[in-house]
């Protein structure tokens, strides 16, 4: 890549081959267009401890959480199309290489939609979810729902973090440690009233009943508090869970290490992305390291390995701003 000529780049010297003798330079730069969601993020990102899903420079390159090191063979932007990209957990212990035909702003708009649906899904519970789906789900979503960039950020503290963050009315959804429960302001509510009045999107109290119950159980030494659970009442009697949460969050940063021919195959850009993915091994990929002997072997496993919530995922999380006693009218008077 190094000594790549196309769309406008300029190697540092044209008789240099697969080896060199002084080390490579970083001489591309990845700059931002100033006009999409990557530069100038639709969400607050106060609490973030990067301001920037993507980090612009003259000079890109890009350390892997491995250690190899990548530099950009050409200048790219937001909108450069055909792409090898890193996806990095904002905790700095994961990551994942993918490619586009399009460019890293259009395909982060997948990547959005699935990791805050998942999210979504993770903390109602999936009986709740195939509720409302008598058919199931498609191929497609379910293929989603097994890859390990999805199934990281349900038991990532840091990705749950952000994600609580943007949508805090998901707290009720989030178990607390018990002498947290016994605080006032969590133990002394009124009990919630319900409608008398069923229309399309209110439920009835006995399915109300049933969706609070499928909520998934807390971890050992976690429970949810009863105002918690006036509010998960309150959620489902109103059908609140067929909204999905907002899809503009970011759950990964995102940079671009390397642009492809404007004009190549798909087959080249997945040898590429194959090519990264063996020789940086990152381990939120199941598939294209062809040095893996069982790549071909189950990598999308039949059951749903994200459901299988461990005890600690709900630990370390703040909740922020810390809940006021408030009584069920007043719940359902702003809800």
């Amino acid at each position: 890549m190094k000594t790549c000529s196309f769309r406008h780049a300029r190697p540092r010297t044209l008789n240099e081959g697969l080896f060199c003798l002084r080390e490579p330079e970083a001489r591309y730069e990845l700059a931002a267009c100033g006009n999409c969601g990557l530069c100038y993020p639709k969400y607050d990102m106060r609490y973030r401890s990067k301001k920037n899903i993507v980090e612009f420079n003259q000079g890109h390159q890009h350390t892997f959480i491995t250690k190899y090191q990548s530099i950009l063979n050409c200048s790219a932007s937001c909108h450069t199309q055909n792409i090898i990209y890193v996806l990095t957990c904002p905790c700095g212990q994961f990551e994942y290489i993918g490619t586009t035909a399009n460019s890293l702003h259009d395909r982060l708009i997948k990547h959005r939609e699935h990791g805050n649906r998942i999210m979504h899904e993770f903390l109602l519970g999936q009986e709740n979810i195939l509720r409302d789906l008598p058919r199931g789900k498609s191929k497609d979503i379910l293929a989603k729902d097994r890859m390990k960039l999805y199934q990281h950020s349900t038991q990532c503290s840091v990705g749950m973090q952000i994600f609580l963050d943007a949508n805090p009315e998901y707290w009720r959804f989030v178990p607390m440690p018990f002498e947290e429960s016994e605080r006032l302001e969590q133990k002394m509510i009124q009990p919630f009233i319900f409608s008398d009045e069923l229309t399309w999107n209110i439920r009835s109290k006995e399915d109300t009943t049933v969706c609070v119950g499928s909520v998934p159980k807390p971890p050992p030494g976690y429970t949810f508090s009863n105002r918690q659970i006036l509010l998960q009442t309150q959620y489902f009697h109103k059908t609140r869970d067929r909204t999905l949460p907002n899809c503009d969050i970011d759950l990964y940063n995102a940079t671009i290490v390397a642009v492809l021919p404007e004009t190549c195959t798909e087959m080249f850009r997945y040898t590429i992305e194959s090519l990264f993915i063996t020789h940086v091994a990152p381990n939120l990929n199941t598939i294209g390291n062809v040095l893996n002997e069982n790549r071909n072997v189950d990598y999308y496993p039949m059951n749903n390995p994200w459901l299988i919530r461990q005890d600690q995922w709900c630990q370390g999380l703040l909740r922020r701003p810390q809940p006021k006693r408030t009584t069920s009218n007043e719940i359902i008077g702003k809800k």
